[in-house]
């Protein structure tokens, strides 16, 4: 995810669970929030009789808390204990602004998967239209994740693949992600025996 998508405009206030949040104004590992480099605020939240103040924007990543210095945000505290801010569009991405849920009451419990276990991927599509989601999206896919889709069809029709969203992972020659498309044995008349792929995509 990625904040510099999204239109800023006015104020706004943050709420989890239908709770009011707050951004938070300590450091977010990298990769919460939804995206790789979460904001949070470097400052301070204002009192009421502050008024609108204006706050850092701090960025995670690469092991450095504040390595992306994004566009300062205004904040104002309201009566009634929360508080508003008025984003702005970052200038990088991925980075999206965090808020904070320390202070949310929930019933709900969070599971993290272990980053090197086994979860369900892929399948078998029979329907005339579907979705292909990699494990935990819009958040990053596990390791070793290994996701094989079979796409059925019947008669003379056409399977259209429209990509929206692609973000594959750059890291070490021998262990780069890749999505490959691949056409079955016979097709068209051809009948090579074996796979053939349309195209392939990798992160460089």
């Amino acid at each position: 995810m990625c904040d510099r998508d999204v239109n800023w405009f006015g104020w706004y206030r943050l709420f989890i669970h239908g709770q009011s949040a707050q951004m938070p104004n300590t450091c977010i590992d990298e990769y919460k929030c939804g995206t790789h480099a979460p904001l949070w605020l470097n400052g301070e939240h204002p009192k009421v009789e502050d008024g609108v103040v204006t706050r850092g924007v701090c960025g995670h990543w690469n092991n450095n808390c504040c390595y992306y210095n994004s566009t300062p945000i205004r904040v104002k505290a309201c009566p009634g204990d929360y508080y508003v801010y008025e984003f702005v569009r970052p200038f990088m991405c991925a980075v999206a602004y965090c808020a904070d849920v320390g202070n949310i009451n929930t019933i709900y419990t969070t599971i993290t998967p272990e980053t090197n276990s086994s979860e369900p991927c892929g399948g078998n599509m029979t329907d005339w239209r579907g979705v292909l989601l990699s494990p935990r999206y819009p958040n990053n896919y596990p390791n070793n994740a290994q996701c094989t889709w079979t796409i059925h069809s019947t008669g003379n029709t056409t399977v259209s693949l429209i990509f929206t969203d692609v973000d594959l992972e750059t890291c070490c020659a021998l262990h780069q992600s890749i999505m490959m498309v691949l056409l079955p044995p016979s097709i068209s008349g051809r009948n090579t025996g074996v796979q053939e792929p349309v195209f392939q995509i990798q992160q460089q």
